[in-house]
């Protein structure tokens, strides 16, 4: 007989080390750079750290799970 799957863990991307570090120093970095930097950032990096912290929230209906899924 074959061995089960492990059971799915759920990720908490909110709760990781790096989520907490872009939440929390984004502005920061932006305003940073545009002061310092000899050029602008590249508009899609500062569209994708702001994306990094966006996670639309999903339930199913039927076993009442959530799930964040972050929309690209």
């Amino acid at each position: 007989m074959a061995a089960l799957a492990p059971a799915y863990r759920p990720r908490r991307p909110t709760e990781t080390v790096l989520y907490r570090v872009v939440r929390e120093h984004l502005e920061t970095f932006l305003e940073h750079a545009r002061e310092t930097y000899d050029a602008p950032l590249p508009r899609y990096v500062e569209q994708e750290l702001r994306g990094y912290l966006r996670f639309t929230r999903c339930r199913c209906e039927t076993c009442g799970h959530d799930l964040l899924v972050r929309p690209w």
